[in-house]
């Protein structure tokens, strides 16, 4: 018995070799999918939250943030306990604000003294407290907060119009 080797013709293509058929199928990705509920606004550590994100926000923002830094030089780690206990007093109606003996109109009137504060300024705030609100959670305390936010940014707004110069 001969043996014989088959040679390819001339001008003929090389044969490709045969791939095994897992290379043929389309890859297998792998990942993971967080989904994350909004849910109303639970307890402090949401409020908490809340503020954190709120006035990393507004520091930075172009228009406020200013009114943070440079006029009121707000530290951030003292200011956040204090306006969470202020949030807190109003979405759960606790007396935790109270210990502090501030009136938030007398603190911003004090800071329109250093830097007008204007309507646009307010408006700006109320914008950014929307927008983080609307982004962490959904539910009745959720709109009433934003709706005493709202309450807020007009009474501040006609308070510092009634002891500006």
């Amino acid at each position: 018995m001969s043996r014989r080797t088959l040679r390819p013709l001339p001008n003929s293509k090389p044969q490709q070799r045969r791939r095994p058929a897992e290379y043929n199928r389309p890859p297998i990705i792998n990942f993971t999918l967080t989904v994350q509920f909004k849910q109303d606004i639970a307890g402090r550590p949401d409020i908490d939250r809340m503020m954190r994100r709120f006035y990393e926000r507004a520091m930075a923002d172009d228009v406020i943030g200013y009114i943070f830094t440079d006029v009121a030089k707000l530290d951030l780690d003292r200011h956040l306990p204090i306006i969470g206990d202020f949030w807190e007093t109003i979405v759960f109606q606790t007396p935790i604000y109270a210990r502090h003996g501030r009136n938030p109109l007398q603190v911003h009137g004090e800071l329109n003294d250093k830097e007008r504060l204007l309507p646009a300024h307010f408006e700006r705030w109320l914008k950014i407290f929307h927008e983080v609100a609307d982004e962490l959670f959904t539910g009745e305390r959720h709109e009433f907060m934003k709706s005493r936010a709202g309450a807020i940014a007009a009474r501040m707004t006609s308070y510092v119009a009634s002891v500006s110069p």
